[in-house]
């Protein structure tokens, strides 16, 4: 990473309460680019890095019942791939650069260092997971009902 790259990961609020000492954590890390469009990994997939925003956006998009849904839209400053990492799971929706997008990658074995070197960080890390996973399970559960619905012959009350 230069040392522009470097200023500007440190910048993000995830990284900013980070003292000299911590930096170590992050140092492993890569800045990528991507073109409008480009798909960073679709579902189901297994690609274990952990993704922060630094320009542009990510789109994710899952697919239900034939259909793309969007999901949500990752901003400069936020992160993705927390879930894939801590749940040893794949990638439970597909993350498409909206725009040209400049990231930061830290894989796996770099992660699990962050993690356990840079508590700040990791508790924000388990705080926003946490929040992600209710919204996808709340998510889901609507999409459900609304396929029950569908296939049962109408709205509610039917």
């Amino acid at each position: 990473m230069t040392a522009n790259e470097l200023q500007q990961v440190r910048s993000v609020p995830l990284f900013s309460g980070l003292d000299e000492t911590q930096f170590g954590c992050i140092e492993p890390g890569e800045v990528i680019e991507l073109a409008a469009g480009t798909v960073l990994v679709s579902e189901g997939d297994k690609l274990p890095c952990f993704f922060v925003v630094l320009e542009g956006e990510v789109r994710l998009s899952r697919t239900y019942d034939r259909q793309s849904i969007l999901l949500g839209v990752i901003k400069p400053g936020n992160f993705t791939g927390d879930v894939t990492l801590l749940l040893d799971s794949p990638w439970l929706s597909t993350a498409r650069a909206g725009k040209p997008t400049k990231l930061f990658r830290l894989c796996e074995e770099d992660f699990w260092h962050m993690m356990q070197t840079c508590h700040s960080v990791a508790r924000q890390i388990f705080r926003t997971t946490a929040n992600k996973v209710r919204n996808l399970e709340g998510y889901s559960v609507q999409r459900e009902k609304l396929a029950f619905s569908r296939h049962n012959g109408g709205g509610l009350g039917a």
